[in-house]
């Protein structure tokens, strides 16, 4: 019996051992964001542009706050002046990390079934600008 209690401590104690330093490879937490390369970004966004924040919906609870997004550039898919951008759900991991009024933003997005858009891969798919950002025309 000894020799059975001995064999589960070490077990534990590797099994300790390994979650603090990482886990089990392949092992996903919750709220794990996997980081993915930007081309993936790019080819998964529905539109990806620079952009400005306009306005930002007051926050109501556990409801999804919203950013309304003035386009300057825009890089790929189709879009009117302003976007509106989910920026929190809730859940911290997952919630790109903006948005200040007034500030210009590279942004990697999906349309959501209700018109609006998310981050493609929560942190990830956003990024503060820190220069000037001239509007290109389309077809120039």
């Amino acid at each position: 019996m000894r020799v059975l209690f001995d064999k589960l401590c070490i077990m534990a104690m590797i099994a300790g051992a390994t979650m603090a330093f990482g886990g089990w490879p392949g092992q996903a937490w919750a709220y794990d964001v996997p980081k993915r390369t930007l081309e993936e970004r790019v080819r998964l966004a529905d539109l990806v542009a620079v952009v400005s924040i306009k306005d930002l919906d007051e926050a109501r609870g556990m409801q999804p706050q919203l950013a309304t997004l003035a386009i300057a550039t825009l890089l790929k898919g189709h879009a009117g002046p302003t976007v509106r951008m989910v920026f929190h759900e809730g859940i911290a991991e997952l919630d790109p990390e903006c948005c200040e009024l007034g500030k210009t933003y590279f942004v990697m997005l999906r349309r959501n079934a209700n018109g609006s858009y998310s981050s493609v891969d929560g942190p990830y798919g956003v990024f503060e600008v820190n220069a000037r950002v001239l509007p290109v025309r389309q077809g120039a």
